[in-house]
């Protein structure tokens, strides 16, 4: 360590967002991870802007990998309402091998990305969502990730830019939040710092940006934000059409004046789980029963997550079982989580589930 020459982290946004680094943007589907996504990349490469707590932001490019929405209907208008410089903003959508095209993958084309970014001088990749680009790993095997991430993060700092990938969570409810990204663990290993964006459950039309894991500085307090509707063409709040031009409102972010104090884990919980009124016996633990009642309500869980929930709310596996038991559920190997095995809710299987998106 006596040859190595300190360095102060580079930050891209301070307390959120480091160059060289990966952070993790986690959270439930529909709370708005997309579109805080694209004011990032809006705010990166608008000169002279500020992040939300007013810190200055630095300019560069972006590249933008985006799996799930559309580049004509989607993500140009909502960059638009943002008041992106979209010349400055690349979506890479295929990598070329001879005259074959295919979706980028991390686990075979680092070499692909590195070259995108220095020729378009970018300062940050986005990456929406980051399961979709592993290619063929494995997303809950821990070598495979670590694997598939460790050159990822070793090109980010090589290059001296700022990885951000979307991760989905997982239905566990009273495990920490960490726990309930979805996939291997490796995931917020690799990430030195992860951002979760949950509702208010005071105020549900509100979204809080928190630190769930911070490894580099102090865990920055919360941001809230908003999600207004917005003419792309004219830039006026609207309800559906624009009654000007005819165009269809896209959302916008709309961020709120201040930090705040929050419970991360309070945010993330779920629905609090009854008191246990187990007596230690042969049969299974009421709160044991309440558990997988909760937890499979909307559809089958990993039986790997379940166990790792049911410890963090003192239900031990013997308990898990016999509660699995006397409800009937079933345990199958499930096609949605590659062979995995799950628990699925009384008198359902795989079949009941043909188009389960976990």
């Amino acid at each position: 360590m006596g040859d190595v020459e300190e360095a102060d982290v580079d930050w891209l946004w301070y307390g959120r967002l480091a160059k060289g680094k990966l952070t993790l943007l986690v959270g439930d589907g529909g709370d708005g991870k997309s579109n805080l996504l694209l004011d990032i990349a809006a705010r990166i490469t608008r000169l002279g802007a500020r992040w939300p707590d007013g810190e200055e932001t630095p300019d560069g490019g972006v590249i933008l990998l985006t799996a799930e929405d559309g580049l004509a209907d989607t993500i140009a208008p909502r960059l638009s309402v943002l008041g992106a410089d979209k010349r400055k903003i690349h979506a890479l959508t295929a990598v070329r091998a001879g005259k074959d095209a295919r979706q980028l993958s991390l686990d075979t084309d680092i070499a692909a990305l590195d070259t995108a970014l220095r020729q378009t001088n970018s300062i940050a990749a986005l990456v929406d969502p980051l399961s979709a680009y592993l290619g063929k790993t494995d997303s809950w095997k821990d070598a495979d990730i670590r694997r598939v991430l460790s050159p990822l993060v070793a090109m980010a700092e090589a290059r001296g830019v700022a990885i951000v990938g979307i991760m989905h969570l997982n239905k566990a409810a009273g495990v920490k939040t960490l726990h309930r990204v979805l996939g291997s663990v490796a995931f917020a290993a690799a990430a030195r710092i992860v951002l979760g964006v949950a509702r208010d459950d005071q105020d549900p039309e509100r979204r809080y940006v928190v630190n769930v894991k911070e490894n580099l500085s102090r865990k920055a307090d919360a941001l809230a934000y908003r999600l207004e509707e917005v003419c792309p063409k004219c830039k006026e709040p609207v309800t559906k059409r624009c009654a000007k031009c005819g165009r269809y409102s896209v959302p916008k972010l709309a961020w709120e004046e201040g930090e705040h104090q929050v419970d991360v884990e309070k945010l993330f919980a779920g629905p609090p789980q009854r008191p246990s009124h187990d007596t230690g016996g042969g049969g299974s633990s009421e709160k044991a029963v309440e558990f997988l009642k909760a937890q499979l309500a909307n559809g089958p869980l990993l039986q790997r997550d379940l166990v790792e929930a049911g410890k963090e709310l003192g239900i031990s596996s013997d308990q898990l079982w016999r509660a699995k038991t006397d409800q009937g559920l079933a345990a199958k190997k499930s096609p949605q989580w590659q062979g995995r095995w799950a628990w699925y809710p009384p008198g359902k299987g795989p079949a009941d589930y043909p188009d389960y998106r976990p």
